[in-house]
């Protein structure tokens, strides 16, 4: 079957199960797109103040393993993702990237205790200064939340191309429904496709 022929058969399915309102058959065939596109379909979480379609290749965008904490963030909407990240600078399970990130958030704040006390998200420090971190693709920082238990999230650097949408369903902006086959493109900034 070509690939033209193989498009067509999966959108027919796809809008097949949509017409049928069948989310589960919908979110299972979004996650075998995205697996085969190779994005992780651990779903990952965005807080924002606006809609998220377009993705800015310049600034970097924070991902939370848990939607709880993507709310916390500027929590108007919440987005459910899908990434493509190859290299973590990991401060949660590696040992040396952790050091050498408390080693850098002291240097700028002379203490790692009282600066985290103090509220200051590692977050935050990150972004400011992420160009001391580039080479990878994103950072996984360990955050306390309000109880001071650790909570997991992702800085991702360049994002353009690297996270999409996990919606079962995603619509363009003139309110039709994106083929199953047009989404997951790298090449495209738009979230959605």
């Amino acid at each position: 079957m070509n690939w033209y022929k193989k498009a067509q058969n999966i959108d027919t399915l796809y809008l097949d199960a949509k017409n049928k309102k069948d989310i589960n058959a919908l979110q299972k065939m979004t996650d075998e797109k995205a697996i085969s596109a190779g994005y992780n379909t651990i779903p990952m979480w965005h807080g924002s103040s606006e809609p998220l379609t377009v993705i800015r290749s310049w600034e970097p965008i924070y991902l939370a393993f848990d939607e709880s904490l993507a709310k916390n963030r500027q929590s108007a909407n919440v987005h459910r993702l899908y990434t493509k990240i190859n290299t973590i600078f990991d401060t949660k399970t590696n040992l040396k990237d952790r050091q050498q990130f408390l080693s850098f958030f002291k240097s700028y704040h002379g203490t790692i205790r009282g600066a985290l006390i103090n509220g200051l998200p590692m977050y935050d420090f990150a972004v400011e200064h992420a160009s001391c971190f580039r080479g990878t693709d994103a950072m996984l920082l360990a955050e306390p939340d309000i109880a001071g238990k650790d909570q997991r999230s992702i800085v991702v650097w360049s994002p353009r191309g690297l996270i999409k949408s996990a919606d079962p369903i995603t619509y363009d902006d003139s309110g039709k429904i994106i083929p199953l086959s047009k989404r997951f493109q790298k090449t495209n900034p738009d979230i959605r496709y």
